[in-house]
């Protein structure tokens, strides 16, 4: 993905030969591939697919260099090309069978994300980072074990493993747990990556851990009254 290919688009007609006498500027329209998954469009001649977009030919070829393809998505599929009269999809041997691999790690994104809700000083359930190409491909290489770490933008620290090497592309973090109430967001980075957009989870309370008495004062006289405070603490002292 990200890469060009140079199209060579030609007119044939029912007997297999090369129409010379199709030139001049022509209208195409392309079918067969599909947007990345964070919604990047592939493109000819920088035009989003399906296009149109306009192709000059000579001699039945269009011209060399005039028809350049970028992909978004990996797959394996089928690329047609129509003029609306004339199309290559009439038989499997007209249309380019194309397999588009990953390209270059550049980002990292959320695979499962952080959950929403948790509780103070409680392992949160499992969530996992992963690499991905620029336009959201996951990179699923053995080759791709760079470590990831989460940070929060919160006053607590996190308890547990916040570094992970990436396995196949994927770091997986299952011991987090977060001491203090509060909202927070949750990132994941590493160098030379784009960090994952920011994850919001919201810190409670978490159950009784002990019960702390307070009092406006640590002296009285015998037979006044002294109004007693009492609190109740999670683990984390919240």
């Amino acid at each position: 993905t990200g890469s060009s290919l140079d199209l060579t688009i030609t007119a044939y007609d029912i007997g297999n030969n090369v129409v010379t006498s199709y030139t001049g500027s022509k209208s195409l329209t392309f079918s067969g591939l599909a947007n990345s998954p964070d919604g990047n469009i592939p493109t000819v001649e920088g035009v989003n697919l399906p296009g149109p977009v306009t192709v000059t030919f000579a001699s039945g070829v269009s011209a060399a260099l005039g028809a350049t393809l970028i992909a978004a998505k990996v797959e394996s599929t089928s690329l047609d090309v129509s003029d609306g009269t004339n199309t290559s999809n009439g038989s499997a041997n007209y249309d380019l069978d194309l397999t588009v691999t990953v390209g270059s790690a550049t980002k990292l994104k959320f695979t499962t994300p952080p959950p929403a809700s948790v509780n103070a000083g409680v392992v949160w359930s499992s969530f996992a980072a992963g690499i991905f190409d620029l336009y959201g491909n996951p990179r699923i290489s053995a080759a791709d074990i760079n470590t990831i770490t989460i940070t929060g933008d919160g006053a607590g620290s996190f308890s547990g493993t916040v570094f992970k090497a990436a396995v196949n592309g994927i770091a997986v973090f299952n011991d987090i747990s977060y001491p203090q109430v509060g909202a927070i967001n949750v990132t994941a980075s590493s160098t030379g990556f784009t960090s994952t957009p920011a994850s919001a989870v919201t810190i409670n309370p978490g159950t009784v851990s002990y019960l702390k008495l307070t009092a406006p004062s640590s002296s009285m006289t015998t037979g006044s009254s002294l109004d007693l405070t009492i609190t109740a603490y999670d683990i984390g002292n919240n």
